[in-house]
């Protein structure tokens, strides 16, 4: 199942790639991380230009995107991985770099990037998105913003 894509230079810079993130399987809402495994796959004019396997945990939902944030001319990928309980939405994303054959490494982790507690019956309600610019270092910076519930 393709659970999203992306264009950019995954495996060499300056290569024009489509890149694929597949399970078995799609995430459900009663079990949004299955316990099946998930590849990226690169894509070059129509061969495969790269296959790189996922940890199985935390499980990824989808390509969110991508970003140069060291300016090698690779691209990192954006995965999101979401949960929801109690009538609390929260959405995380993983910062995913192919440098190395075969191997999706995580350089970065940014945790609650978007949050919605609107319908949270006993704890309080609110709602947040976070804009993520490119840091000085390199890094993602997420910037969250409160949203109302309406």
């Amino acid at each position: 199942m393709i659970l999203g894509s992306a264009s950019g230079a995954f495996s060499a810079a300056g290569r024009k790639q489509d890149l694929y993130l597949l399970a078995r399987s799609g995430p459900v809402a009663a079990d949004p991380f299955p316990d099946t495994p998930q590849v990226l796959v690169a894509l070059e004019r129509g061969e495969a230009a790269g296959i790189y396997a996922l940890a199985t945990q935390p499980g990824y939902q989808r390509v969110a995107g991508t970003v140069d944030r060291d300016g090698d001319g690779l691209g990192e990928v954006l995965l999101e991985t979401a949960s929801y309980n109690m009538g609390q939405s929260v959405t995380s994303l993983d910062v995913v770099s192919l440098a190395s054959p075969g191997r999706a490494t995580v350089r970065q982790r940014l945790a609650d990037v978007a949050s919605d507690g609107c319908e949270n019956r006993t704890g309080p309600r609110s709602r947040s998105a976070s804009t993520i610019p490119v840091g000085p270092d390199g890094s993602l910076v997420a910037k969250p913003h409160a949203l109302s519930c309406r």
